[in-house]
């Protein structure tokens, strides 16, 4: 090849590599980013250190930052719930790893707004209010999550999976774990949700004991405490509710206008 062929084939390349440079930034166009699909990759967590550190950053204002569970982790009486400050907004997968709580006061969650999914959780919480394992409160979606930890609230709000639901999903979720609203005056209780006022459960167990201590109107049962607007499909509780009230107890759910199907 003599040297006027290699010139020429240096022009075409500088021409080529031009045009490409030209596209990629083009108004209205998406650079090109290599190896970088544009989702919020999920943050691999193995280390309570590392769960810890995930919590702070969704709480510090990153609501919408996705992980994923690759070990089980267990949290002592420090924890502070993912969504403590601010609903969050994110995924959290547990990848069917078990969180296991060592005397804490909250479970995984405060509020959410995203999406948590695949996650065990075990141990022992004991809390003051609106506790539950997965959620606190939620409006998002909770699915194939399963409680075995003993869940103790000494006021209103206690759930196996979550303790208030204001909206959303549940679905495909179970709880085998002791649920007990100690408090006298406390209401709301329930094998998966302790209240829920809109949104729908679907697929979902309980075989856990649910108890409430209140002397009257407890709302107590063995999916939903509280059912309001909320629908309730395919759903089954083997698990025995009980307590010191004359009323306001169910099997499946207690409260004006749960919708059963």
């Amino acid at each position: 090849m003599n040297w006027k062929s290699r010139s020429k084939l240096k022009q075409i390349a500088v021409m080529l590599l031009v045009m490409v440079t030209v596209v990629t930034y083009m108004p209205g166009m998406s650079m090109i980013a290599y190896g970088d699909d544009g989702v919020n990759e999920p943050i691999e967590i193995d280390t309570v250190a590392e769960l810890k550190a995930f919590a702070a950053q969704v709480n510090g204002g990153d609501t919408s930052a996705n992980a994923v569970l690759t070990a089980d982790i267990e949290v002592d009486s420090a924890w502070v719930p993912i969504g403590s400050e601010t609903a969050y907004n994110g995924t959290f997968d547990g990848g069917n790893h078990k969180i296991i709580f060592k005397g804490t006061s909250v479970g995984l969650a405060g509020n959410l707004n995203g999406t948590i999914k695949n996650v065990v959780t075990k141990g022992i919480i004991n809390g003051t209010a609106t506790v539950g394992a997965i959620a606190g409160t939620t409006s998002g979606t909770i699915e194939n999550c399963l409680n075995t930890a003993a869940v103790t609230v000494n006021g209103d709000y206690a759930g196996g999976i979550a303790a208030k639901m204001t909206g959303g999903t549940i679905t495909s979720c179970g709880n085998t774990g002791a649920i007990e609203n100690e408090n006298s005056s406390g209401r709301w209780t329930g094998g998966i949700v302790g209240s829920a006022a809109a949104g729908a459960i679907t697929n979902c167990y309980n075989q856990g004991s649910v108890t409430s201590t209140r002397a009257s109107s407890a709302y107590c049962a063995g999916i939903v405490g509280n059912a309001v607007t909320i629908t309730i499909s395919n759903c089954y509780s083997s698990g025995s509710v009980g307590g010191s009230a004359t009323s306001n107890f169910g099997a499946i759910a207690a409260g004006p206008q749960a919708t059963l199907q």
